[in-house]
C-alpha cells in the first residue's frame, strides 16, 4: 500500500530534445505523483508539455522546478531529466516510500547502471541491496525535501549559466541541516551518453565561482568520507590475501614432497 505520495511529491520532468521520452516519462510518473512536465523550446515539444520556457539550460529549468514545488507546498521534489529511462517506475515508488518517512533523509537517489553517464562513482549500482549514503547525487535524477533546494534557490542564471555544482551545493545545505544524501541499490536507473553538447571550460569556470570555499570543502569532505568507506570495503580482501598467501607458499613448498612420495608409492 502506497501511501499518499501525491500530497507529498511533485515530480518535474525536464526536457529539451528528448521529448518523446519525455512524455512517456510523465505518463509513467503520474499514477504515483503529482506530474509536470517543462519542456525548455524544444524544436520539437513533448505533445504533453505544461510549460514552455525559454532554454536557460539546466539552471533555468531547475529553478522552475523549485519554483513549483514552492507553489504547489510540496515538501519534496523529483527532479527527472527526460533523457533518464526508468526500467520500473512501481518498484521505484515502493523504494521511495521508505525515504518519505524517514526524517534523516535530503537527498535521494535510485543507483545508475554501470553503462550510464554520471559524475559521482559512488551512484553506480552496487551489490548491496540497500540504501546507502553516497555525499552527492547526480543533478539529473532526485528526490529532495523542498526546503532545502529553497535555500538556493533562485540560482542566478548569468553567474551559473549550466548548472554544473547546483547538485554538490544542495548536498552541501542537506548536511547543514542534519539531513544525509541517499544512493539507492534496490533500484536502479539509466542514463545515456550526452547528445547535446556544452562549453566544459565555461561550464566550470561557472562551477568554482558558483560554489565558492564552502562547497569546495564540502566536496573535499565528501571524496574523503568515499575514498575512507573505499578502504573499508577493501579491508575484507586485503586480509583474506594476507591470510591465504602463507597458507598458498606453504603449500607450494610441499608440492615437491607430494610428488616423491606419489612417485615412491608408484
Amino acid at each position: 500500500m502506497f501511501i499518499h505520495m501525491e500530497k507529498m511529491v511533485i515530480a518535474i520532468v525536464t526536457n529539451y530534445g528528448f521529448s518523446e521520452n519525455a512524455d512517456a516519462l510523465k505518463a509513467r510518473l503520474s499514477p504515483y505523483y503529482k506530474t509536470l512536465l517543462l519542456d525548455n523550446s524544444s524544436p520539437n515539444p513533448p505533445r504533453t508539455a505544461d510549460y514552455i520556457l525559454p532554454n536557460h539550460n539546466y539552471t533555468g529549468l531547475w529553478n522552475a522546478a523549485v519554483r513549483l514545488a514552492i507553489e504547489h507546498k510540496k515538501p519534496w521534489l523529483l527532479f527527472v531529466a527526460s533523457d533518464v529511462q526508468i526500467p520500473d517506475v512501481a518498484l521505484m515508488a515502493g523504494c521511495m516510500q521508505t525515504i518519505l518517512m524517514s526524517p534523516s533523509a535530503g537527498i535521494y537517489t535510485p543507483s545508475l547502471r554501470h553503462d550510464s553517464r554520471l559524475s559521482y562513482d559512488a551512484c553506480f549500482q552496487r551489490a548491496t541491496n540497500k540504501i546507502r549514503e553516497c555525499y552527492i547525487t547526480e543533478g539529473f535524477f532526485f528526490l529532495a525535501r523542498t526546503d532545502i533546494l529553497a535555500r538556493l534557490y533562485p540560482v542566478s542564471q548569468e553567474e551559473n549559466r549550466f548548472g554544473y555544482g547546483i547538485d554538490l551545493m544542495a548536498a552541501y545545505h542537506a548536511y547543514r541541516t542534519g539531513h544525509t544524501v541517499l544512493v539507492d541499490d534496490r533500484v536502479v536507473i539509466f542514463h545515456p551518453a550526452a547528445v547535446h553538447s556544452t562549453p566544459v571550460d565555461i561550464a566550470v569556470e561557472d562551477q568554482i565561482k558558483y560554489m565558492g570555499r564552502s562547497g569546495q570543502r564540502f566536496r573535499k569532505w565528501a571524496n574523503q568520507r568515499l575514498r575512507y568507506e573505499g578502504t573499508l570495503r577493501e579491508v575484507p580482501r586485503l586480509l583474506a590475501r594476507a591470510c591465504y598467501r602463507p597458507l598458498l607458499r606453504a603449500l607450494d613448498s610441499f608440492s615437491p614432497y607430494k610428488k616423491a612420495i606419489e612417485f615412491h608409492h608408484a
